[in-house]
């Protein structure tokens, strides 16, 4: 399962480093146990900072920075090992902070709450997504994709198993349920494996129908961006920046159909061609990719 290390607006990613314990206690040291989330700490002021989250528990831990008034989340270090301690940076800004500890099968626990003087900004804060915020989405994709399998059944006439392969998977479908953290994943998963396996022609097999396929996932990717935008529009600034790459992506592809409805083969492009596409996807891919950590959904 792909996991993010989620800090503001995630314009910081920050990865968790296991280490061994050892030395005398920093300032900057912050540990973390079953007894309580981290001690009160101090800052002279706003500005970068590096705090080392030290796990003292016996079990796992997943540990955010939060505002905690409303839970908005500054920056996370999650998985982190019994007896080992990973790095949290960000841009402490004015204002309050507590850290928010969750231990394999414990409730949330939150630390002292931390007050940074002055009158900066510093990394923003996003308000998490629980798994509630995610039911509704996940049924809306889950019927979406069962019109599409009755739409697919009617079009494959020319094709029998795959006519009967879609009709066990459209009677199956109803009976299947969408892990929630999916729905993030998937927004850029569709269009990695479009870059992956249509783009460069991996899949095309003679058939010249792998920009077609491209098309199908760059609607795929604009479904679930379409059903999760009242969650993304909040906590994602990124947003507007993945629609307009979206959009020259699909005119680029769109200027490839001819006339009569086919397609030019990925072959058949010119290197120019090709790259501009390459780019405007891979584009696309960086400013998704964020997605996935924002719509984690997450205990609070």
């Amino acid at each position: 399962m792909r996991r993010a290390v989620l800090t503001a607006a995630l314009a910081v990613s920050t990865g968790v480093i296991a280490a061994c314990s050892g030395g005398a206690p920093s300032p900057d040291r912050i540990s973390v146990s079953n007894g309580g989330c981290g001690s009160s700490w101090q800052r002279a002021g706003p500005g970068w900072h590096t705090f080392q989250i030290h796990n003292a528990a016996a079990e796992n831990a997943d540990v955010d920075l939060v505002n905690p008034g409303n839970g908005a989340i500054f920056a996370e270090v999650e998985a982190l090992g019994p007896g080992t301690t990973g790095p949290m940076r960000l841009n402490v800004g004015s204002g309050s902070y507590a850290f928010l500890c969750l231990f394999e099968d414990s409730e949330a626990t939150t630390g002292p709450t931390v007050v940074v003087g002055g009158h900066a900004r510093g990394t923003p804060a996003i308000l998490p997504v629980t798994r509630n915020d995610l039911l509704a989405p996940a049924r809306q994709y889950h019927d979406w994709v069962a019109a599409g399998l009755t739409t697919l059944a009617g079009q494959a006439g020319v094709a029998n198993k795959l006519v009967a392969d879609i009709r066990g998977l459209r009677a199956s479908w109803p009976d299947l349920q969408i892990d929630l953290i999916d729905m993030g994943l998937r927004t850029h998963e569709i269009l990695e494996n479009a870059l992956q396996f249509q783009l460069s022609g991996h899949d095309d097999y003679g058939s010249g129908s792998t920009l077609a396929t491209t098309q199908a996932n760059i609607d795929g990717t604009r479904e679930l961006l379409t059903i999760l935008r009242p969650l993304l529009a909040p906590r994602y600034a990124g947003l507007p920046a993945v629609d307009s790459w979206l959009d020259r992506l699909q005119s680029l592809i769109g200027k490839e159909r001819r006339p009569n409805g086919t397609w030019v083969s990925v072959s058949a492009l010119s290197t120019s061609q090709r790259q501009q596409i390459d780019a405007a996807c891979s584009q696309a891919l960086e400013v998704l990719a964020p997605i996935a950590a924002i719509a984690e959904p997450r205990r609070t």
